[in-house]
Parts: structure tokens; sequence; C-alpha cells
């Protein structure tokens, strides 16, 4: 092993990113971030769209800053949010900006593709659920809208994928985030022709594809530096580092940030009519494992809370929220409503959104702050114990320990609802999982992980 290797990781998120340096050594473990930037959502005639060329920007900075601090820097590596992607043209150039996830226009076809396709077909064969903002359907929307577009389209890459190719050269999906698509066969996890050919696309713009920590080739301009596609997944880079510190069949992870990601790590697919029917999904990980979860609201709806309070000139800090939450809550009966109402999914009025559903649930409307974010933090909480509960049925586990990771991690009061809803145990941290997890996943790819107790120690200190 080399005794002090360094390596690069982006961590993309929905709502920020960041370049994170990391240092290996046998039996500790440095970061350092080195850049941090908003994720930038553009709005333009009535869609939501990713800045490509602000993002790109921005990781040109990072690698910069990072050099600074690492002249001998082994290896790079982006891990994004999943599903949306960037067509390309022959000659690989981005044919638009990709559509956001958070676009309502894919929920038009949702009908359409399950009259060709039906969802226990898709979950049968790709061991995904279906979701309106999966690629699949944001494919098939392109196809059905944007013909020119689809017909120029030579490849797709999601966006981790479509950055490594930038820094590398070769175009190529990493199986994690290409499971997110709804377009990998669960058993093979190659790209599924018979669901292609049953909604009528080519299978010709599907790229090749590569498993985790599969080295890409050498950074252009930068012959020293390789880059990896580690886990292109965020999620998946997450659930790594949950796997390092914790691990056991009764261990549940939970990746909290503007998403919520419950579940457990397993080695197949589990596509039983009970599985489907609550709701989960099979998403690949690292060394081809498998991450049986659900997609659920996560903290974006107190983010957007958050946004309309700032832009009233409301000022606090997050420790004010949580400390006005948890004093109505011992004065009051928390709402617990359902935050995977499709309201809640796009931005703008969520406080108001929030005060419809109370309503609509017979809960008294949240008047104060304290109240508004008790609401939420509540809701989020009852969601986990319902996951939970179908989580032990459906895989037999008996699941005592949430292991929650990311910046949710950091909200003691969730945590506490968290582990008093669940009766589960809830282990906190690290918040730079995602982070981790890819920088652990270079470092496998060149042999630099050491068997080291002392390594793990360092890990879930951070």
């Amino acid at each position: 092993m080399n005794p002090s290797a360094q390596y690069l990781a982006f961590d993309l998120g929905a709502s920020q990113a960041r370049a994170i340096l990391g240092t290996l050594h046998s039996d500790s473990f440095e970061m350092q971030v080195v850049h941090r930037f908003p994720t930038p959502l553009i709005e333009s005639k009535g869609h939501f769209f990713w800045d490509l060329d602000t993002i790109w920007n921005e990781l040109q900075t990072g690698l910069k800053n990072a050099l600074k601090q690492a002249e001998n820097l082994r290896s790079l590596s982006v891990s994004s949010w999943g599903v949306d992607y960037v067509p390309l043209d022959a000659g690989g150039k981005a044919l638009r900006n990709p559509f956001s996830y958070r676009d309502g226009r894919t929920k038009l076809i949702l009908d359409e593709v399950h009259s060709k396709v039906p969802a226990e077909d898709f979950f049968k064969i790709t061991g995904i659920n279906s979701m309106s903002i999966n690629t699949i359907y944001q494919i098939y929307w392109d196809y059905k809208y944007d013909f020119e577009l689809y017909d120029k389209t030579h490849s797709r890459l999601t966006i981790a994928d479509y950055f490594n190719y930038l820094f590398s050269g070769r175009i190529a999906a990493e199986t994690s985030l290409a499971s997110t698509t709804q377009m990998l066969e669960a058993k093979s996890k190659k790209w599924s022709r018979e669901i292609l050919e049953r909604l009528g696309l080519s299978a010709d713009a599907c790229p090749e594809l590569v498993s985790s920590s599969t080295v890409l080739g050498k950074a252009k301009g930068y012959p020293a530096i390789e880059v990896v596609a580690s886990c292109s997944h965020d999620t998946a880079c997450a659930a790594a580092t949950v796997e390092a510190i914790s691990g056991g069949r009764n261990t549940a992870f939970l990746s909290s940030g503007t998403w919520s990601l419950l579940g457990v790590q397993r080695n197949e697919a589990i596509l039983t009519d009970e599985a489907f029917k609550f709701g989960f999904t099979n998403e690949s990980g690292a060394g081809n494992s498998i991450r049986f979860l659900k997609n659920l609201t996560g903290l974006w709806v107190l983010q957007q809370c958050e946004k309309e309070w700032l832009e009233s000139g409301v000022s606090y800090t997050y420790d004010d929220l949580l400390e006005e939450a948890s004093a109505f809550a011992d004065s009051h009966p928390v709402p617990c409503i359902d935050m995977s109402a499709p309201e809640f999914s796009e931005p703008g009025d969520m406080i108001r959104k929030l005060g419809e559903s109370c309503l609509r649930a017979q809960f008294p409307v949240p008047e104060t702050r304290g109240a508004v974010v008790a609401t939420i933090l509540r809701s989020l909480a009852g969601k986990y114990a319902e996951t939970v509960r179908q989580i032990r049925d459906v895989t037999k586990d008996n699941i005592d320990l949430i292991h929650i990771v990311g910046g949710g991690a950091q909200n003691q009061l969730l945590s506490r609802w968290t582990s008093d809803l669940t009766g589960c145990k809830v282990r906190t941290g690290p918040v730079e999982a995602t982070a981790i997890g890819n920088i652990l996943l270079q470092a496998k790819a060149f042999g630099d992980i050491p068997d080291s107790g002392s390594l793990i120690t360092a890990l879930s200190e951070l």
C-alpha cells in the first residue's frame, strides 16, 4: 500500500456540492474540503435543468485547489444523485443541459409507459420500483416530445458518469448509477433490451457498463492523475461507508439529505411480490452488492421552508430551528403526515403545502416556525418507522440498528425521534459518508485499502 495516498472525491448533491481531498494512511484517514458550491439549478421555459458548464467550471476549481494541497494526487472520482442524464451527440458533446428530476413533465407519460411495460414487469426485470423521475421515463418523454434530440443522441450518461467522462475521455456507465435508470437487469446487470424494445426505444445509446472501482484512464491535462469510477451513485458510496463501519444483517443505513434513502445491503436483489407492493427498489452497489431500499422524501421540504423564511427576511440558525421544534413538541401533539405526497416533490410554497396537508389529515395547521419544523421531522421519522417494519417483514431480519449518514446525521431531534418510533438504536455520522466511500473505492482500485481495525475506528470517529 502507498503509505500516504491521496485521492479527490467530488460529491455532487442536488443542493450542495463539495470537492474533498482524502489522505489514507495505514491506520488513519484525513479529509479536507477544498471547494464547495451550490449545485446550480436553472429554470428555462417552465422547466428545470442542471447547469453543466457551471458545474464543470466548479469541478476544475476544486481540482486546482486540491493540487495546491496534494502535488502527488493519485486519482479523482465524481459521484452524484441518480436518474438525470446528459444526451451526447456522435462527437461526445452534450446536446442540452440535463433536465432535473424536480421537473414534473414525465408525470404525463406514466400511464402510456405502463400500458407497454406494467410497473410489475419493470420490477421483475430491473428490481426497480417505478418512479416518474427515473431515467427510462425521461428518455421516453424525449422520444415522444423531442424526437429530433432523441434521434441525434448517440450516448446517454448520468450526471457523475458524464463528468468522469469529461475528466477521462471515456464514455462509460458505472453500474450503481446505471441501476437508477430502471433500464438495468437486476440479475445480469446488463442493459435490458426487453424493456427498451417493448417501449420502442433503441439500445444504441446505452454506453459501456463498468463495475465500481474501475480505472477509466488518465485525467486530461493531468497525466499523473487517474480517473476512477468509484461508485458513481452517491448513495452507493455512503452505503459502502456504513458497511465498512457497521455492517451486519441487522443494520439498516439511512442516507439523510435532500432525499432519505433507507434500506439494507444484501448480496442479491429481492424481487418478491411483497417487496414490490411495499415500494422497495434494488439498486446496485459496491462489489456487486444490492441496496434494498426505499427512496423517501428527505430534508428537501425543510430546506424549501428555510428558503421561504430567509426570503422573508427572517434570520435564524439551524440550532434555533431544532430548539423551537423541540419546545413545540414538549407542549403540543405533533402531526405525522404523508411526506411522500406528490405536492412535496416540486419546489415552492412549501409552508402552504404543509398546512394544506395537515388540514386534509385533520390536524391543526402549524402556525409557528417550531411547529413547521416539528411536523416535518416527526413525519419523516414516522415514515422511517413504517419502512423499517416493512424491511423486517420482507427480509425476516431483526433490524435493530439504523446508521444515519449525510447532512441529516447532524439533526439530533430527527435521530431521537427515529430511534423512538423505530425502536432501533441509532448511530450517526460521518456527515461526509459519500465522500469517504468515494475515496475508499478509489483506494480499492489501486489495492491501497489496508486490513486495519484502527482504520475502521478512525472512520467511525469522523
